[in-house]
């Protein structure tokens, strides 16, 4: 059955999480930058 599923939804599924967890990641950045910045003041 998973087979039968077109590539160009594999495809689009796959892109959606990539992009979710890069956000995830630059968001974990800013955040982190911004605890930094709170400390140095």
């Amino acid at each position: 059955m998973l087979a039968q599923v077109p590539i160009k939804l594999r495809y689009n599924a796959n892109k959606k999480r990539r992009s979710g967890a890069f956000f995830v990641y630059v968001f974990r950045q800013a955040i982190s930058v911004k605890i930094a910045d709170v400390n140095l003041n």
